[in-house]
């Protein structure tokens, strides 16, 4: 192998610009930059947008794709779309390019589907699908392939927490191969999946790490490689690796959660945005108060809204769903909560949230239009509120929920990360053209009971 010797001298940022090569991250929802500062985010889908990523990157850029949101066709064609253009574009510019898909930490997204979308829309060698969902700083970790979720001071297998029943993208299985295997119905069986173990990285390196990588991609069909890891250290040597792979014209298709798309271009780890950084973001805002919009029906997010009810001077205005899916009654309940939204506004912070009994379709397709149906109607209020009445600051809670502040309620189409809010799970996104209020991005299934409370007082605490 050529190179390798380089790996522990110059930095992988270093040696990935050098060599004129880009990373760009397609997140299915706008969460995936939550390790990262500094990085460009396009949130549409033309040559320009995706042209000012690649320039911008350094060398990662994201493009917001929300495909978690899609259905299955849509998300496919979407997929397929941006991948020619990226790689266009790429071209155009005279840069090596190399694609993440970056999905769920808790395993729910469109897989097989987008990465074999990738494959379809790229030319050359078949490439060998890495999976790796770890994401240390939110409590997901992989032990000798088994995916776990913090829950207080215990560790549950992934197919026993709430996230697996998912009423869109549910499954059983908490070991990773397990879970290829049922997710593509045994196109891949588990028996014949490499997990890459905590000893073959910490003790083999990149080095070992691209040999396990490159025996998997020797198959034919290549075979997926599972992917252990439990601190962002891990992943730091896993995305050497895989550039080692990519040096050596091993293909790697990287399906993973924000860790590897933070570590794969080697940004280090961000724990906080600076408060220079947040003030001077704020500085540009006219409103007085704030506005938090909240869509994600987790119990984690359940309970840090009932936490920040006990804040003093904020206001919580509900939508209820019962109302939002009647098609006689919707439109006046939103137009109620614009209302009560904008008055409170004028004293105080605002939380509008949707209800909190979540309405389960008959099958996973109908359960995904039920949610598209509830997200339109507080993507609707929101953005009536923010034209009326100009907020300081906004969090959106839920990942579909920011993906529709930031693309339709800020109108944001190209924007940059300052890093996070709390330690390495809220990023704060600012639209590139130094316009409008600072978004913080806030997943739905992050961070403990407290956290929602927490990111509003820092927030206030910034005046």
């Amino acid at each position: 192998m050529v190179g390798h010797g380089l790996v522990e001298h110059r930095s992988l940022t270093d040696r990935m610009m050098q060599a004129r090569r880009r990373i760009l991250v397609l997140d299915d929802d706008p969460t995936g930059s939550q390790t990262a500062a500094g990085v460009p985010i396009a949130t549409d889908f033309s040559a320009e947008s995706i042209e000012w990523v690649l320039r911008e990157a350094a060398p990662t850029g994201f493009v917001l794709t929300n495909s978690r949101a899609l259905d299955a066709v849509t998300a496919r064609e979407l997929i397929g779309e941006i991948t020619r253009t990226a790689t266009e574009a790429a071209d155009h510019l005279g840069l090596d390019l190399s694609i993440v898909s970056r999905s769920d930490s808790t395993l729910r997204g469109h897989f097989p589907l987008e990465v074999d979308a990738l494959a379809a829309a790229t030319e050359g060698a078949p490439a060998v699908v890495v999976l790796c969902p770890a994401y240390p700083a939110a409590g997901r970790i992989t032990r000798d392939g088994l995916h776990l979720v913090r829950a207080g001071t215990e560790w549950i297998p992934v197919g026993e927490t709430a996230y697996a029943g998912d009423a869109t993208f549910g499954f059983t299985s908490s070991t990773l191969p397990d879970w290829i295997e049922e997710r593509t119905h045994g196109r891949w069986p588990a028996r014949e999946i490499r997990v890459l173990t905590l000893a073959d990285i910490r003790g083999g390196g990149p080095t070992g790490i691209a040999r396990i990588i490159g025996e998997a991609a020797a198959a034919r069909p290549p075979m997926p490689v599972c992917v252990d890891a439990e601190t962002e250290a891990d992943l730091d040597i896993v995305a050497a690796g895989l550039e080692l792979c990519e040096e050596d014209g091993v293909r790697t298709l990287v399906r993973c959660g924000p860790s590897l798309a933070r570590a794969r271009g080697g940004l280090p780890h961000s724990v906080r945005a600076s408060r220079h950084s947040l003030r001077s973001a704020l500085d540009r805002a006219t409103g007085d108060h704030g506005l938090v919009v909240a869509g994600s029906h987790v119990a984690l997010t359940t309970a840090q809204l009932a936490h920040l009810d006990t804040l003093a001077d904020i206001t919580t205005v509900e939508l209820p769903t019962t109302e939002l899916l009647d098609p006689t009654r919707r439109q006046d309940a939103v137009d109620e909560a614009v209302r009560r939204s904008v008055d409170a506004l004028r004293e105080c912070d605002v939380v509008l949230r949707t209800g909190r009994t979540v309405q389960v379709g008959h099958d996973g397709a109908d359960s995904l239009r039920i949610a598209a149906a509830v997200a339109s109607a507080l993507r609707s209020a929101a953005a009536a509120i923010v034209a009326t009445t100009s907020p300081r600051w906004l969090v959106a809670k839920g990942g579909i929920t920011s993906a529709d502040v930031v693309t339709d309620v800020l109108r944001m189409r190209r924007a940059k990360v300052l890093g996070p809010l709390l330690d390495g799970i809220v990023p704060v996104w600012v639209d590139e053209s130094a316009s409008g209020p600072l978004c913080v991005v806030f997943p739905g299934n992050v961070g403990g009971p407290e956290s929602l409370r927490e990111a509003v007082t820092l927030l206030r605490e910034l005046d």
